[in-house]
């Protein structure tokens, strides 16, 4: 195994977790959504993983475990590339048009790279890291199906019906920005 591989796997068995897929409705769809197995980070992105990859520290309220803030759309997919390649992976995006707002997702088909509008994407066919879609981000939230077999899908915050045990706000974070993993997880461990 090459230390690209070694170093994966420890970032992997640190900061992911293996989320099963599933159907289900999304709130803002009238038809079931298909979710992939999939991975996805613990945590919002911290500081420290930032740091360690882009080089620098935009946040304002700096702190190693704090999530980093003041980052843009196209810093978070920039940053999403950078750790691909950091770990060997094939970046996702294609931004070589972002000054001019265009996106592109890299879909592998066999050993050659095809370009392809995001609208249109097969992310079963990309390697990298990347942002999770609108239909993947509400499963991850909703508890996926460990919540449906639980019978939790439709708590009303992600993890509870209590937003104190899951969630920081201005009340009870005393209006700052708080580390993150101090809070219970969801079902899914997020």
């Amino acid at each position: 195994m090459e230390k690209k591989e070694i170093d994966l796997k420890n970032f992997e068995d640190e900061h992911m977790v293996k989320v099963q897929g599933g159907k289900y409705k999304p709130s803002f769809a009238n038809e079931l959504k298909e979710v992939f197995d999939i991975e996805v980070c613990k945590y919002p992105v911290t500081q420290d993983m930032w740091m360690e990859v882009m080089k620098k520290n935009p946040s304002k309220y700096k702190s190693s475990r704090k999530p980093v803030e003041t980052v843009s759309w196209w810093d978070a997919l920039e940053f999403c590339n950078k750790l691909s390649e950091k770990y060997g992976l094939e970046p996702v995006y294609d931004l070589s048009k972002s000054k001019q707002g265009i996106l592109a997702i890299r879909e592998l088909k066999g050993k050659t790279i095809k370009t392809v509008d995001p609208k249109m994407a097969n992310f079963k066919s990309t390697e990298g890291f990347r942002l999770p879609t609108e239909i993947e981000w509400e499963w991850f939230a909703r508890g996926g199906q460990v919540a449906i077999e639980q019978g939790t899908f439709d708590y009303k915050y992600s993890g509870s019906d209590n937003i104190d045990e899951v969630a920081w706000y201005a009340e009870n974070s005393n209006y700052l920005i708080q580390d993150v993993g101090l809070k219970k997880s969801n079902q899914l461990g997020l």
